[in-house]
């Protein structure tokens, strides 16, 4: 696909392309491939136009898919603040398991969208990514034996959603953990934050930094 434009001053959505010669092309919502938005039957050439007129909800991304099964995506160039669906990724579970030594994360995701896991303290610490888009909307990333396992883990799909969630009974020494926090504002409108201490006991002073010295 070369071009992926919407024109606001025609309200028009533009694509163009080239494919094998002789096969259709649909065009469809990339992150909702339900929704088709025309095709192109020209069968005597090796390039492809679609315009469409009005599409509602414009779309943030397309997809062309032709008759001898090859697809390729684009971003919408201009698109409208309110194009739809945007990128959205959820998570259901994250979960260490001691004796597997296995970190499972699951969720929800837009169709067709790649996931990738990764340490919500340390980004730079990517876990997995699920590309496997035959589960539709649910992904889910499984991994062993692997260091440092995180406390808290963030999804990102490709369509730029994103989300985060602690991990279930993570290992004690699950890393790395927040080096700054503070807890409900205090009547005064000063911040405090409260830590544990011995035997559980809390105190709480205006400003805490924690971690290894």
């Amino acid at each position: 696909m070369t071009v992926a434009k919407w024109r606001a001053d025609l309200g028009r959505l533009i694509t163009t392309g080239t494919r094998t010669a002789g096969t259709t092309v649909n065009i469809v919502n990339a992150y909702d491939p339900a929704v088709v938005i025309k095709a192109d039957t020209g069968l005597d050439s090796t390039t492809w136009a679609v315009a469409s007129n009005g599409p509602s909800p414009v779309p943030c991304r397309v997809r062309a898919i032709s008759s001898d099964g090859q697809q390729v995506d684009r971003d919408v160039s201009l698109a409208p603040a309110d194009c739809a669906p945007k990128g959205e990724v959820t998570i259901s579970r994250a979960q260490w398991t001691a004796d597997e030594g296995k970190l499972t994360v699951r969720g929800t995701r837009n169709d067709g969208v790649a996931v990738t896991v990764k340490n919500a303290y340390d980004p730079a610490q990517i876990i997995k990514t699920d590309r496997v888009f035959s589960r539709g909307t649910s992904w889910v990333v499984a991994k062993i034996d692997f260091s440092p396992i995180p406390c808290r883990v963030l999804a990102t799909s490709s369509d730029g959603g994103q989300a985060e969630m602690d991990v279930s009974q993570p290992p004690a020494d699950c890393a790395p953990t927040p080096s700054l926090a503070f807890s409900a504002a205090h009547p005064s409108g000063n911040p405090h934050f409260r830590s544990g201490g011995a035997g559980g006991s809390n105190r709480v002073s205006h400003l805490a930094v924690f971690g290894s010295a």
